[in-house]
């Protein structure tokens, strides 16, 4: 199993630098961080040029692995690893989910996007939607939607990696609206061999992220429809047995949580 964290550039060095006293003090352990890190906007292709340069840095060590995970910065585990590892094995095609698109969404895909400067600082910028209209996607393929959080088995990182449909996929993806909602859950209907009933919704049955849509007893605080935990929630978050990591988790809402 291997564990994917996006941080800013700023907490890079502390990062290396925590790495390097765990593997001082565990010799055996294989904890990698990018050498070139890069900044990641929210509904931004960036989001998964993250993922990818995970994928490949994982691949270039000499590392046994079977899955990878990517959670976000703003998750938390719910499980200790040895019982994350044990849930992983009981998928070992891995945990991707994919559904039809809501009508609401495929303006995501169907207009271009463009990531403008909003402010002085490097970081300060947004997302803009333009009235360009998108090319049909490679091969006029289905897109689908699911979760940005996956498990991804080692043959699936080798397909995204090195497939030249992917590689076509990625590039189309580029301009639109959080690709990361929609490349793994296309992906893995090209693996079905185009045999998957696409008005069907499906997954694989697990569940990688937990978090709480438009929660009206959120003790912290919604933002965006989504519950950012407050110590009042961590006693219903440790009841949870189905899922490995909850979302969100944020120092400006309650660092004691």
């Amino acid at each position: 199993v291997w564990f994917c964290w996006r941080f800013l550039c700023q907490v890079h060095s502390a990062v290396a630098h925590l790495v390097k006293c765990y593997q001082w003090k565990y010799s055996g352990a294989t904890i990698f961080t990018v050498k070139n890190p890069l900044a990641v906007y929210w509904g931004h292709y960036s989001v998964l040029q993250a993922d990818l340069k995970c994928m490949q840095l994982l691949r270039s060590k000499n590392v046994q692995w079977r899955i990878l995970v990517n959670p976000a910065a703003t998750e938390l585990p719910l499980k200790p690893i040895s019982n994350i590892r044990k849930y992983l094995k009981t998928f070992p095609n891995g945990i991707i989910d994919s559904f039809s698109v809501p009508k609401g969404n495929k303006y995501r895909f169907n207009l271009s996007v463009e990531l403008q400067q909003a402010g002085s600082s490097f970081f300060d910028r947004r997302i803009t939607v333009t009235d360009k209209v998108k090319n049909l996607p490679p091969a006029n393929i289905t897109i689908r939607k699911g979760s940005k959080n996956v498990a991804l088995p080692r043959e699936l990182v080798d397909f995204i990696l090195d497939s030249q449909f992917s590689h076509g996929l990625l590039k189309w993806l580029e301009d639109s609206l959080v690709p990361d909602e929609h490349f793994y859950s296309t992906i893995m209907t090209i693996l079905k061999n185009g045999t998957q009933d696409l008005n069907t919704d499906f997954t694989h049955g697990g569940c990688v992220r937990l978090s709480w849509w438009g929660r009206g007893n959120c003790s912290g605080k919604n933002i965006r429809g989504v519950c950012n935990f407050g110590l009042g929630d961590l006693s219903e978050l440790h009841k949870n047995r189905n899922c490995l990591f909850a979302n969100k988790f944020n120092l400006q809402v309650d660092p004691l949580a």
